[in-house]
């Protein structure tokens, strides 16, 4: 009409942008969890390695190389699972065997001084009290009157047996003999290389490296090696082969204790120079109070024993009593003590 009002209306419009067409190379987006697959390759665009890789090497040795399988032959996930399971029974096993029948038979152990300043009587009677044997001091007597005897007792505490004896450095054949049985050997080492009391707090402990005399009653540390009588042993004993070794510190104890550490170093290399074996077969285990007793008792009885391979060739065995009967000659007669015939 002539004078109507002309409503003007003002709307945004936004036209939609159109989808850009996904190309037939291009990866899908990823799904829910992430995983994301090529798209399968026509060979449109291969390369010619590509397409010469199912052909086989030729007669003049060209061609592609065949890729090295590592799997081939384990077999699938659960396969490789029994196959695991199998080896950790099997190992189980054997370790359960291995400890029965260390328990059947006594563990021999070798006892062997240092040098003349080792207790030896008062280091079995404090070591059979830990073990749980009831006569010590019987135990103890009987070792020392009869050293070429066994004495065999049970820890009931690991269930284990242990027979213990004691290597004469005096006699070198006799040694010989003891290592030849022996499972474990036990090197009792004295530790003399430091004094006792507020004197010794007082002394340096260069003087303990040194050699130097710092307080009263302070001597080296390399006081203590072996002596001649058992270094010229062990070199018998060497050419034989050893046991497992084991090395026990006796008096320890009164070493104060900013020098105990430098004490037990060095008598642990004493022991190492006179077996002259390597650093990590030998180790050191303080014997003096309760406590420690009890702990070498359960590492001797923890023990695995190590067979040496000349005594799987030549075996030898252990008796604690043999007695000869010697064969009566033809015609003999007990009634008449002498041989038929004989006037």
């Amino acid at each position: 009409g002539g004078g109507g009002r002309v409503a003007h209306v003002h709307a945004s419009f936004h036209p939609r942008p159109r989808e850009r067409p996904r190309s037939r190379h291009t990866m899908p987006a990823p799904s829910g969890h992430g995983q994301r697959n090529k798209g399968h390759n026509t060979g449109r665009h291969s390369s010619k390695s590509t397409r010469n890789k199912h052909k086989v090497a030729g007669s003049d040795g060209t061609g592609h190389r065949k890729t090295i399988k590592t799997g081939v032959g384990i077999g699938n996930k659960a396969e490789r699972a029994l196959r695991a399971k199998q080896i950790r029974d099997a190992r189980r096993v054997e370790i359960l065997d291995e400890k029965r029948n260390s328990r059947s038979a006594p563990k021999v152990v070798a006892l062997l001084a240092l040098n003349e300043d080792v207790d030896m009587a008062a280091f079995i009677g404090d070591f059979a009290a830990a073990a749980g044997a009831t006569d010590c001091a019987g135990l103890v007597k009987s070792m020392s009157t009869a050293p070429n005897v066994p004495v065999t007792f049970a820890v009931d505490r690991h269930r284990h047996r242990l027979s213990l004896l004691v290597v004469r450095a005096a006699s070198p054949l006799a040694a010989l003999e003891v290592i030849k049985v022996a499972d474990l050997l036990l090197v009792v080492s004295p530790v003399t290389g430091a004094g006792t009391g507020a004197d010794a707090e007082a002394g340096d402990d260069d003087d303990m490296v040194t050699g130097t005399s710092g307080g009263a009653g302070t001597t080296s540390v390399g006081d203590v090696e072996a002596s001649a009588e058992v270094a010229s042993t062990l070199q018998v004993l060497r050419a034989q082969g050893l046991p497992p070794a084991l090395c026990v510190l006796q008096g320890l104890q009164h070493v104060p204790h900013k020098k105990r550490a430098a004490v037990r170093h060095a008598a642990t290399a004493a022991v190492q120079r006179a077996l002259q074996l390597p650093a990590d077969r030998v180790k050191a285990v303080p014997a003096d109070s309760r406590a420690e007793q009890l702990e070498l008792v359960r590492q001797v009885a923890e023990q695995r024993g190590v067979q040496p391979r000349w005594r799987a060739q030549r075996a030898y065995l252990l008796a604690e009593r043999a007695d000869v009967t010697p064969e009566p000659p033809a015609g003999y007669s007990p009634e008449v003590g002498a041989a038929a015939g004989v006037g």
